[in-house]
């Protein structure tokens, strides 16, 4: 909002100016007006008691370890088994090393920031790598290709060469 004060008109015979500053109006409070409340929300929250939750001392870390399902524990409560697996079977051992899935298990990407990471590469080291292996393989700059954590790389599902081999 603007406010435009009208221009003062001199009265009488002479023409003399009177100025006077536009004053802009200010809002008065009074102590018991802002701290009026304040008696009230004091003793509220003076009144206010946090909830507290029952708590374990470190030497009753032992007891509570070594409890059974069913003892009392310090604290009075009961102690439950963490996870139900009594009901479990034991799983066979096997001495045969993985088979051809473990391939599918590792780890690949296209994108070059996670694989210079996976690989072990600062970022500028290998983005060299990464321009001169596509200057010998006669790629372009948008041929995406896949790393793998083994360090294969791949294009169109076809191990083109490895990662490793770019090294300066």
């Amino acid at each position: 909002m603007i406010a435009v004060a009208p221009k003062p008109r001199a009265t009488g015979g002479r023409a003399s100016r009177i100025e006077q500053p536009v004053k802009p109006r200010q809002m008065t409070v009074t102590p018991s007006q802002l701290f009026g409340r304040m008696a009230e929300i004091s003793a509220g929250a003076l009144s206010f008691a946090r909830p507290t939750l029952p708590r374990l001392f470190r030497e009753d870390g032992p007891a509570i370890w070594a409890a059974n399902p069913g003892d009392v524990l310090p604290d009075d409560s009961i102690a439950r088994p963490i996870t139900p697996l009594g009901d479990a079977q034991p799983f066979e051992y096997t001495p045969h090393a993985i088979g051809g899935e473990a391939k599918e298990l590792a780890a690949s990407t296209n994108n070059p920031n996670y694989a210079a990471k996976m690989l072990g590469y600062s970022r500028d080291t290998f983005g060299e790598m990464i321009h001169a292996m596509k200057y010998d393989l006669n790629f372009r700059g948008d041929d995406n290709v896949i790393w793998h954590d083994n360090g294969e790389v791949s294009f169109r599902g076809n191990v083109i060469g490895n990662t490793h081999d770019y090294t300066n």
